[in-house]
């Protein structure tokens, strides 16, 4: 066999010519069966078709077949999609929960960023409530936190303040969410309002608006 563009002999099988460097014009069967079983595999292997699509299209590449080669970047970029959302949804798994903190952990912060805190846990409807109350030094406002037994009791009296706050439908708002948390935030007729829950633990502050920077950074020292 020769180079058509040399002239110089080369090798039956090759695909590239040694002296000049040139493409043979001629597909060669076994990189076109390579790059098309690949290709297929590229479709059909989870995740490892990924790294048989890499290896796979520059062969298709060399054997010249259309077929080949869109099967393999099809492949390769189905399963770039299909990693993408697996880690999107990781993501959205594990790292948009927030961590609930302890009375132990409300007190701590409570008493360090000057409130008085107040223990007024109490029974409802036969379960015990964790209640403590963050009271400003000269008792111009407070921030409420609570531990409930269950999660679901957490969620509720979440609906319950948010449906409260939102009697006057006047005002601005935030509000957001994730897997184990939710909060809601309104300023409206002079007053702050602002309700959290994580997990089985809520937060509530009902404050004067002149108070509102405050009682923001303190819950935001809390991680709610």
């Amino acid at each position: 066999m020769y180079c058509k563009n040399c002239g110089k002999e080369i090798d039956n099988n090759a695909y590239v010519c040694i002296h000049c460097g040139v493409l043979i014009d001629e597909p060669k069967p076994r990189f076109y069966k390579a790059g098309f079983v690949l290709g297929i595999l590229s479709l059909s292997i989870p995740f490892h078709g990924l790294i048989l699509g890499i290896i796979g299209l520059p062969m298709a590449i060399i054997s010249k077949r259309k077929s080949s080669i869109i099967m393999n970047i099809i492949g390769i970029v189905a399963w770039i999609s299909a990693l993408i959302l697996m880690f999107s949804f990781l993501f959205h798994s594990f790292m948009l929960n927030k961590p609930a903190i302890t009375s132990e952990d409300f007190s701590a912060k409570a008493t360090s960023s000057g409130f008085t805190v107040v223990d007024v846990s109490e029974q409802h409807n036969g379960q015990t409530v964790i209640s403590l109350l963050a009271v400003e030094g000269n008792e111009s406002f407070q921030i409420e936190f609570y531990i409930f037994e269950e999660n679901l009791q957490a969620r509720n009296a979440f609906s319950q303040h948010k449906a409260k706050i939102d009697i006057n439908p006047s005002g601005s708002y935030v509000s957001s969410n994730g897997n184990n948390w939710a909060k809601y935030a309104k300023t409206s007729g002079g007053t702050y309002s602002f309700v959290s829950y994580i997990d089985n633990t809520l937060v509530y502050a009902r404050v004067p608006q002149e108070h509102k920077q405050a009682t923001q950074d303190f819950i935001k020292e809390l991680g709610y």
